[in-house]
């Protein structure tokens, strides 16, 4: 289960602070600035500081140099280069090599800094202090670089976002998916089915998703759902095997500045136990890309009037021949342990491009000395 909006993100901070520090050796940049905030976890049940904004202040500035430097020769070079050239180019781009791990994470010493401004400001109430931090490192950190990092660190969330390719017009007829039916929702029948749904793999496997208060958070993705499905910006399809729901997937044209995501973000994406294992997942998303390929070329796809496929073959002609970058980009949150819903996004052609940490305070506390 992956989701674009979760209610981490819906959540207003009680109050916030913003942290600024600078070294003065010039053999070696200290300097960093922190915005921050403390919120409550419903699934913890505790408080949080989170930072949702941290910078290496000069290693920006020297980097912004550089990268500015960078592009005016890249410019000047473009113009002399043929255009097959310059896709050749792009392709490299593309294929570099990821940022390194240590680039990152924060300072630890900017997060015990941190830590320790909210210690101050809450008090002496026990109830009030947070025990957690977390923030979020805009790319790929594993477990493991986490731990040498800084051990006690863990990850709690990943960010998926990456270019969809649409269903060649064979699919559809070929298994898996010819034994079920694809149907975008033309209104909320369907929500008592996939509310059941949620519940019943929320009590087979707690904490796969990301619900901190189930009902609350359920009555919320509902309101989020209706909202979406009555508007042009929103896609929901549902998966059937016969009369019963195998599954769903929910879409919202999005704009997230936090994540650096404009594209669709995944609402809810949910496969019933009994259709796991066939890829269904990875599917729904390709056959999602599909539709969102047709809307954007006939401006709009009315939505089903009865349960017909959402993925006729006849509006999905020459899909196969689309150009590349006419497909959609999807992107949503996944928690760390949910293998499946990993490995369906990377199916699908999305890549992590953001990790949420949780550093226990006990952990800064440790890694700094007294």
């Amino acid at each position: 289960m992956g989701r674009a909006s979760g209610a981490s993100k819906r959540q207003k901070p009680q109050a916030s602070l913003t942290d600024t520090a600078q070294g003065d050796a010039p053999e070696r940049v200290t300097g960093w600035r922190a915005a921050s905030a403390v919120r409550w976890r419903l699934g913890a049940g505790q408080h949080i500081i989170f930072v949702s904004e941290w910078s290496r202040d000069a290693d920006r500035n020297v980097r912004g140099a550089v990268q500015q430097e960078e592009s005016s020769a890249d410019d000047q070079s473009a113009e002399q280069e043929e255009p097959a050239d310059q896709e050749d180019r792009a392709e490299e781009a593309r294929a570099e090599e990821p940022t390194p791990a240590e680039d990152l994470l924060p300072p630890v010493e900017m997060l015990r800094s941190v830590a320790d401004r909210w210690t101050t400001v809450t008090g002496a109430d026990e109830s009030e202090r947070p025990a957690l931090l977390s923030f979020r490192a805009p790319g790929v950190v594993a477990p493991a670089e986490l731990a040498r990092w800084l051990p006690g660190a863990t990850t709690r969330l990943y960010t998926l976002g990456g270019l969809v390719a649409p269903l060649s017009d064979t699919a559809l007829s070929r298994q898996p998916l010819a034994r079920y039916s694809v149907v975008r929702a033309p209104n909320m029948s369907f929500w008592p089915h996939l509310r059941a749904l949620i519940v019943q793999q929320e009590r087979e496997a707690p904490g796969m998703g990301l619900w901190g208060d189930l009902e609350r958070d359920l009555a919320l993705l509902e309101q989020e759902l209706a909202w979406w499905n009555a508007s042009p910006l929103g896609l929901i399809l549902n998966l059937y095997e016969g009369e019963t729901l195998a599954g769903h997937l929910s879409l919202a044209r999005q704009y997230d500045a936090a994540e650096g995501c404009d594209g669709w973000g995944i609402l809810a994406l949910h496969i019933a136990p009994q259709a796991r294992g066939q890829r269904l997942g990875t599917i729904l998303q390709r056959v999602a890309a599909t539709l969102l390929v047709t809307r954007k070329a006939s401006r709009r796809v009315e939505p089903p009037t009865d349960a017909e496929s959402a993925g006729d073959p006849s509006r999905t002609a020459q899909i196969a021949a689309i150009d590349t970058r006419q497909w959609p980009y999807l992107f949503g949150f996944v928690p760390a342990h949910n293998i499946p819903a990993l490995r369906g996004a990377y199916a699908a052609g999305r890549r992590i491009i953001g990790t949420y940490v949780d550093v226990p305070l006990e952990a800064l506390e440790r890694a700094m000395g007294p």
